[in-house]
């Protein structure tokens, strides 16, 4: 794939993706925006990973689709490390060409609803309802050479791996 793509930094300068990507294993996290639910939830798991990541040569990188402010907020909202590089993608070029795109279904079909109720149940509160969508969150493992070797798109609202998940596909990829 070619990373060539133009995000925007925290600071707001505008560099091609590949500059901000780590030598080593990168996991790429797609944020949708700072008030997603699932994007929530998902830091949530990725959070309690982070130790183990590192341990392993595992670097995160996230890419919001907002402007640069989106990433402040997504920083201090979602409790996003300084370790962790966020730049954003605000054409979301990259997030369609990986697939990650709108579907009626998967904003408004069963397993949305009853996902974003169990959510507002558990004191979630998503501040911005949009339609249509402009995109799922996703995962991305990248090796050292950039090449992608496991990809998770959400199919549904709340469709988000498992901690165990995630750290099974790392060692599968890295050969642990």
């Amino acid at each position: 794939m070619n990373w060539k793509y133009q995000v925007h930094t925290e600071d707001g300068e505008r560099v091609e993706l590949q500059t901000l990507m780590p030598k080593g294993w990168c996991l790429m996290i797609l944020f949708r925006h700072a008030e997603c639910m699932e994007c929530n939830l998902l830091v949530h798991e990725l959070n309690a990973l982070q130790n183990h990541l590192q341990e392993w040569g595992v670097s995160i990188l996230g890419i919001g689709n907002g402007g640069v402010t989106s990433l402040h907020r997504l920083r201090s909202r979602l409790g996003i490390s300084q370790e962790i590089r966020l730049c954003s993608h605000g054409e979301r070029v990259l997030h369609k060409d990986l697939q990650l795109h709108n579907s009626f279904w998967r904003a408004w079909g069963p397993k949305a609803i009853w996902n974003t109720i169990k959510g507002f149940q558990q004191g979630h509160a998503q501040r911005s309802i949009a339609f249509p969508m402009g995109q799922q969150s996703g995962l991305l493992l990248l090796n050292p050479k950039q090449q992608q070797v496991w990809l998770h798109r959400s199919e549904f609202l709340g469709d988000i791996p498992s901690q165990g998940e995630i750290l099974e596909q790392v060692l599968i990829h890295r050969g642990e």
